[in-house]
């Protein structure tokens, strides 16, 4: 932490070695801009040479952060707040339009918040309520819906419909027939009962 603070504050070049929530170990030459916060963890926020373009890192997965004797010019028109406005989450990517109709039992729990600044609601006749927003973080906004479950119908973009409805039956799959914990508790005492035979 000490080495990034010092390339934060002096405009140093970082080289970051970092684990990605998959545990893929990689290794970034940075420009550290800011450092965020998101959901009580602690983001840096920089560019990465490494991969060309805007990357965040979570701190809890860098390993390592060593600072080199290069300096960068920080960008005079970069804002943070602005790098975000449209993010759902800390990723950010293209920007895309969502919309989706969440069932009337969902209605007044989705309208008494504020899920993203551009969102727009509107009331169908049937009690559902639809949601549109032109987010970026697109699996953000995929795994906040999926715990709706059935209560909540990705109307665009077709890529992300097309996404949820895959894990939907992954998910239904997973829950077909005898539960693996039932299996297992089962082969254990037939391990058991064997063994007090012998």
């Amino acid at each position: 932490l000490e080495h990034l603070l010092f390339c934060l504050k002096k405009d140093k070049l970082a080289e970051v070695h970092y684990r990605n929530v998959e545990g893929r170990r990689s290794k970034h030459l940075v420009e550290p801009y800011a450092m965020v916060v998101y959901r009580t963890s602690l983001y840096l926020l920089g560019y990465s040479h490494s991969r060309k373009d805007m990357r965040t890192f979570m701190l809890d997965r860098i390993s390592r952060v060593d600072s080199l004797k290069e300096g960068f010019k920080y960008p005079e028109d970069f804002d943070p707040d602005a790098y975000f406005a449209n993010a759902f989450g800390i990723t950010v990517d293209t920007p895309q339009q969502v919309v989706v109709i969440f069932d009337a039992s969902e209605a007044q729990f989705v309208e008494e918040h504020i899920w993203h600044p551009q969102q727009k609601l509107e009331h169908l006749p049937d009690g559902r309520i639809k949601l549109t927003m032109k987010v970026s973080g697109i699996e953000a906004v995929l795994r906040w819906l999926m715990g709706f479950g059935a209560n909540a119908e990705i109307v665009s973009p077709q890529g992300l419909r097309e996404e949820a409805a895959r894990r939907l039956r992954g998910g239904a799959k997973r829950y077909r027939g005898t539960s693996p914990s039932l299996e297992l508790a089962k082969a254990t005492r037939r391990r058991r009962s064997s063994n007090t035979g012998a």
